[in-house]
């Protein structure tokens, strides 16, 4: 059951999707009227809940679409809207906050006429306000926190995993270099040589990739669980991570071969 006003669906954007809002006009609405939602029309098996009581007495004249008032975490529960508690026996219920809807431009002056008319209304109470986004916004601290640490291990991994490439193909293209001077005197184009040595990188890509991808996937799933409303992950996400990973192993490959299928076969093989 919440309290509200005439023009609580108005203010917070809700959508009526039968019957009518509050009005004015119609005297027995602050009494004997009440909104439900579609989540309360559904438990009470009601197709058609216009003009229809309620155990308490309350007729029902709006049916609003399902909206959510508490964290994702939780399914849309029923919620009835009326104007008076006190007809339900709630004599002990009071309105708690007074909702505003705002334009984001000049804010402060906003701000400030909106306390003077507190001020003038209500001397006696502290004038405190805060922004409903950054209510709700508190409902998702954990998630949030967690995204941060997520972003910084993956960023931290990427860089370990780029670094570790690095080394790798440094360290095999140290080792083939006499080879890639015998290919190059052989006739081999850099092309070549580069698609030669690249491929071994790449099946190492591919299989690590496809050993990750169910470990991720499994994990995600199970936080998301937490949720009443999630998304489905796709693949997406998997392929786009996995060709990033790609692409930065053959351009540490090709860099390297590159500058390796450049010098001169003759100092190469002398050396070696």
């Amino acid at each position: 059951m919440a309290t509200v006003d005439r023009d609580y669906l108005e203010t917070l954007e809700l959508n009526l999707v039968r019957g009518r809002d509050f009005s004015s006009e119609f005297v027995n609405d602050e009494f004997q009227s009440c909104i439900i939602n579609e989540a309360a029309a559904k438990k009470l098996e009601w197709e058609d809940p216009i003009g229809r009581k309620l155990p308490h007495g309350y007729t029902v004249i709006g049916v609003v679409k399902d909206f959510h008032f508490q964290s994702l975490h939780q399914e849309i529960d029923p919620i009835i809207l009326s104007l008076n508690p006190t007809s339900m026996g709630n004599t002990s219920v009071s309105y708690g906050f007074l909702l505003v809807r705002v334009s984001g431009r000049d804010l402060p002056t906003t701000l400030s006429l909106l306390e003077d008319a507190w001020k003038g209304t209500a001397p006696e109470t502290p004038y405190e306000y805060f922004f409903m986004e950054d209510d709700i916004e508190r409902f998702y601290q954990d998630e949030n926190n967690l995204a941060l640490i997520f972003t910084y291990s993956a960023v931290f991994a990427l860089l370990i995993a780029c670094l570790g490439v690095y080394g790798l193909v440094s360290l095999d293209i140290a080792r083939r270099t006499r080879e890639v001077g015998i290919r190059k005197v052989m006739g081999a184009a850099v092309s070549d040589i580069v698609g030669l040595l690249s491929r071994q990188f790449v099946v190492l890509v591919v299989i690590g990739n496809v050993l990750a991808w169910p470990a991720a996937w499994w994990l995600m799933n199970e936080w998301l669980a937490d949720f009443a409303y999630r998304t489905e992950i796709g693949a997406a996400p998997f392929v786009a991570a996995g060709l990033v990973v790609l692409a930065t192993a053959l351009l540490t490959v090709s860099v390297h071969t590159f500058r390796s299928a450049m010098l001169n076969p003759a100092d190469t093989l002398r050396s070696e």
